[in-house]
């Protein structure tokens, strides 16, 4: 059964959950919108509930992919140019910070919440970056963990030589697997080493 949780919404092109207050955050154009997971009940005459918009980043020309991050409360979010994390904590108060700058064409975001990090591909550079992430919410405030150290890059043609256009990554224990435009779906060793190529 379909239900229509919210109309009009433009641009929609990241979602993510938080499951402890059961609220959805997607983007809009350019902005970071949250509404509730929960579908309208015959009480409210099946009206839609209500939405907010919680971050507008106003240089970005579209905001792309989205990740929630329930150990900091942290939402990801991608344009074609920059990562950004934005507090939920402090949405009020504080902007959005970049970590990830420098791309040409970011695709994919991939959460590793127990390993800490956060995978970025970018498309038209063949490349896969990693951002090391905090491990609490202390260590957020003021995203003083960010810095040009927190981010490698781990894959690439240097690594990979026949790295592909790739688009989005997921791990499997200390492996990266990625799907690229040809139709292959690629994995290789965290490690440097080879593991497998279908």
């Amino acid at each position: 059964v379909k239900t229509v949780l919210y109309k009009d919404q433009s641009y929609c092109l990241g979602i993510a959950y938080n499951e402890e207050r059961r609220e959805l955050y997607w983007t809009a154009a350019k902005s970071i919108v949250s509404g509730s997971a929960v579908p309208p009940s015959h009480s409210s005459g099946g009206r839609n509930p209500p939405y907010r918009t919680l971050f507008s980043l106003d240089l970005a020309k579209k905001l792309l992919y989205l990740k929630y991050d329930p150990i900091t409360d942290t939402v990801y979010v991608s344009t074609l140019n920059y990562v950004y994390a934005c507090s939920m904590r402090q949405y009020d108060r504080s902007d959005c910070k970049i970590i990830v700058r420098d791309l040409v064409s970011a695709r994919g975001l991939y959460l590793d919440i127990a390993g800490r990090h956060l995978y970025v591909v970018d498309h038209k550079r063949r490349s896969v970056k990693r951002v090391r992430l905090a491990n609490s919410p202390d260590a957020e405030i003021g995203y003083d963990l960010y810095d040009e150290s927190s981010v490698t890059t781990v894959l690439s043609p240097e690594t990979v030589p026949d790295l592909g256009d790739t688009f989005y990554v997921a791990l499997y224990k200390d492996a990266i697997i990625w799907s690229e435009f040809s139709g292959k779906i690629k994995m290789a060793s965290l490690n440097g080493t080879r593991s497998a190529v279908t």
